[in-house]
C-alpha cells in the first residue's frame, strides 16, 4: 500500500506551501498531493517537488472563488480556463491525476441543471485530458464539509462516471 502526504492538511505548521514538500520528503513520503498550489509559479513548484525526490500524485483543478466552476450555470469558459492552467501545472510537476471541482450551487439553478453543465463541461474537457495523459477525478464533497457544493453524494458522482463511461473520467 503506497501513502502520499496531502500537504494541504499535513506539515501546516509551515505556513509557506515549498517547506511542506522537505517536510514530506523527511518523513519518509515518496508522493505529495495538494489542493490549490495556484499562487506558486508552477517552475518553483516543480524544481522543489524534484529537490526532495517526491511524486506530485494529484492536483486539484484551479478552484476559482466558489470551489471550482464545472457544474456552474455561465462559467463554462471560466471551466475552460481553469482547466488549461491546471493542466499546465500538471505538465510542468509531472502529475497524472487532477480533481476537477464542480463548484458550489448558484440560486435557482437546480441539480439536474447543475450535473447537465458538470457533464458537459466534462464533455469538452476529454481531449484535452487525453492530450495530457491526465486523468481527471470527480469527488462529491459531502454537504456538512462543504455545504452548497454541487456534487455532494457517491450517487451523484457515480452518474457522471458511468454517463461519460471515458478512461479520462474517473
Amino acid at each position: 500500500m503506497k501513502f502520499c502526504a496531502n500537504l494541504s492538511f499535513m506539515f501546516t505548521e509551515h505556513e509557506d506551501l515549498l517547506d511542506r514538500y522537505k517536510e514530506a520528503a523527511s518523513a519518509g513520503f515518496k508522493g505529495v498531493e495538494c489542493a490549490f498550489p495556484y499562487d506558486i509559479a508552477k517552475e518553483v513548484l516543480a524544481a522543489t517537488k524534484d529537490k526532495h525526490g517526491l511524486e506530485q500524485v494529484l492536483l486539484n483543478a484551479e478552484p476559482g472563488e466558489n470551489l471550482g466552476h464545472g457544474g456552474r450555470k455561465g462559467e463554462e469558459e471560466k471551466f475552460m480556463a481553469s482547466l488549461t492552467k491546471s493542466l499546465e501545472y500538471c505538465s510542468a510537476l509531472g502529475t497524472r491525476k487532477l480533481h476537477i471541482m464542480a463548484g458550489k450551487k448558484i440560486e435557482g439553478v437546480g441539480e439536474e441543471e447543475a450535473t447537465q453543465i458538470f457533464l458537459a463541461n466534462l464533455q469538452r474537457a476529454i481531449p484535452l485530458l487525453e492530450k495530457a495523459g491526465v486523468v481527471g477525478l470527480i469527488e462529491p464533497i459531502n454537504p456538512w464539509s462543504v455545504p452548497g457544493y454541487n456534487m455532494d453524494s457517491f450517487t451523484a458522482g457515480l452518474h457522471i462516471v458511468r454517463t461519460l463511461n471515458h478512461p479520462n473520467i474517473r
